[in-house]
């Protein structure tokens, strides 16, 4: 259906402009042949762009007479404008030898893994002394890191990396900088709209008579396709199921769409229905990939803890109480980040899981980790022997070894703790009076 759509829209399309083509050329010459010229409803769409550029009337155009005799093929855009500007070659060779030319290649460099061998290659900032990173936001580093890797003087260019480096000069001004992602996430009702746009992309390249495989996403594409299921039936055992089952039922054709563009394109990945919106994780005893509760119910029916391993100002963004809540329903036991958000980390305390820091310069890259181990934390058995801020040992079942911060910053929040959380807490206090 939607092939059908896009090639009529094309022909659309095409139609004016050779209606267009050939008011115009009536209006500069009356000879009949221009009126005999009209394409025929059946005519392919290469056919009537060939009118638009070749017949007799358009001929006559007194613009394009100055190449008339300059060119064997006059009539090609291409002829005319290289016609006109000879050095145009020249200009697509210096673009071509700049783009191939990195402008910051001098600060690429190796990410070393501990114990021999790299974890890839990538544009240090630190390499380029400048004093002005180090005053830099996280997520302006963020676009600067962007810029530069992305930099080819052309799209983007050393002055743009330079607007972004004095940023607190630049920041109050209107400034553009481009900006590419490495990836995009996209939920159904942004997302079949962008893939239906592809496949009109791809019936053209074929009308064309080119290759439409070259129709694909420049950078990784997520879709997730589960925002739009209602909820008919509910409170029964067979509710999700039953729900699911009448989704596909409303939305076949859109559902089938999909599926094709999960295997049409490259760099995109379809979530189906039923995975979970946009949250994914690995259950590592299965392998299967799962939606983060689905992994957390299996997790918790084995009597599996679960704990996170988190980078730096764990929490920004998150400091209502929920954003705790959640991983404590889900069963997760502690968190091990290089730093906290500081009304987050209350928060864990408060829903009874335990923060922990690594020590400083270490984190789970430098230490090796990958979240596949299973980890031992060494508390005291007694709670009357932990004290804030004290040291603990955490071990792996593949022998590694490292020591963490308890963030129990006051006796209140170990008192938290040691009743599961400030919930049981206040309630057992209530309860003794």
């Amino acid at each position: 259906m939607y092939k059908t759509t896009s090639s009529s829209l094309l022909r659309a399309a095409s139609s004016r402009s050779t209606l267009l083509s050939s008011r115009s050329s009536l209006t500069q010459s009356s000879s009949p042949s221009a009126a005999s010229a009209s394409p025929s409803p059946s005519s392919s769409l290469l056919g009537r762009r060939s009118f638009a550029t070749s017949s007799p009337a358009f001929r006559s155009l007194p613009r394009w007479s100055h190449c008339l005799h300059s060119r064997p093929s006059p009539f090609r855009l291409s002829s005319q404008i290289r016609a006109v500007s000879p050095g145009l070659d020249r200009l697509e060779r210096n673009f071509s030898s700049m783009a191939s030319e990195h402008p910051f290649k001098g600060i690429f460099t190796t990410l070393p893994k501990p114990g021999g061998g790299e974890f890839g290659k990538f544009y240090s900032l630190p390499a380029l002394n400048d004093p002005r990173i180090d005053k830099l936001p996280y997520s302006i580093r963020i676009l600067l890191e962007s810029a530069i890797r992305n930099c080819d003087n052309f799209q983007v260019t050393k002055g743009d990396v330079e607007k972004i480096i004095d940023w607190e000069k630049t920041a109050p001004k209107q400034v553009e900088i481009p900006f590419k992602p490495a990836r995009v996430l996209l939920q159904d009702f942004t997302g079949v709209p962008a893939v239906v746009d592809l496949a009109c992309m791809r019936d053209a390249m074929n009308k064309l008579g080119s290759d439409s495989n070259k129709i694909n996403p420049l950078v990784p594409v997520d879709l997730v396709i589960d925002h739009s299921v209602q909820v008919d039936v509910a409170r029964s055992e067979n509710a999700v199921q039953a729900n699911m089952e009448l989704e596909f039922q409303r939305n076949k054709e859109r559902f089938a769409f999909l599926k094709w563009g999960s295997t049409a394109f490259q760099n995109m990945l379809v979530v189906p229905p039923g995975s979970g919106i946009v949250h994914q994780t690995v259950h590592i005893p299965s392998g299967e990939k799962l939606s983060v509760f689905d992994a957390a119910m299996r997790y918790k029916s084995s009597g599996e803890d679960t704990i996170i391993l988190a980078g730096a100002e764990y929490g920004s963004g998150s400091s209502r109480d929920w954003a705790a809540k959640g991983p404590m329903l889900q069963g997760v036991k502690a968190v091990i980040a290089k730093s906290f958000e500081r009304i987050h980390r209350s928060n864990l305390v408060g829903m009874g899981i335990i923060p922990l820091c690594f020590k400083s310069g270490e984190d789970a890259d430098t230490l090796g980790l990958t979240g596949h181990e299973r980890y031992t934390i060494h508390l005291p058995t007694d709670i009357s022997e932990i004290r804030p801020g004290q040291d603990v040992t955490v071990t792996t079942d593949n022998g590694k070894s490292f020591t963490c911060t308890v963030r129990f910053d006051t006796e209140v929040e170990l008192a938290y703790f040691n009743h599961g959380g400030i919930l049981p807490y206040v309630i057992r206090n209530l309860s003794k009076q």
